[in-house]
């Protein structure tokens, strides 16, 4: 199911921006992205659910792996992390098998991205938290 781009649009200028003000908080499932851009090198800022792991977050890629952060931390091969007021530096990307994946996920986001159809998820490995930000 590819999501139409004006609403991809309108999420990326609108909702992303009311997401981040929800990521800074310590509960949820919001996460800060840090990344640099590919092209330019300028630093972005992308909200995103995330779902611990033992080794660090299953991120379930709704909008598939086109899009601009994970081309970015793809190209870069890490970014950090800031959940729920802990920092955490990303030293491994890799793709997740949905089946996997889906074990990480609490019961109604599962159902949802399995209605939703998504099929696309990536792992993200960490370091040790290197921040407390309490």
């Amino acid at each position: 199911m590819r999501i139409p781009a004006k609403v991809r649009y309108f999420n990326k200028r609108v909702i992303n921006r009311l997401t981040i003000k929800i990521a800074h908080l310590s509960w949820g499932p919001f996460c800060i992205i840090s990344h640099g851009g590919r092209r330019t090198g300028r630093s972005y800022e992308t909200p995103i659910m995330a779902f611990p792991m033992d080794e660090g977050f299953v991120i379930a890629m709704t909008y598939g792996p086109d899009t601009d952060w994970y081309r970015n931390i793809r190209r870069s091969g890490n970014c950090i992390i800031h959940w729920h007021r802990k920092i955490y530096k990303i030293n491994k990307i890799e793709l997740l098998d949905v089946k996997i994946a889906r074990t990480y996920l609490p019961g109604l986001v599962k159902t949802a991205l399995q209605v939703a159809g998504v099929q696309d998820f990536v792992k993200l490995v960490s370091l040790p938290e290197i921040t407390d930000l309490n």
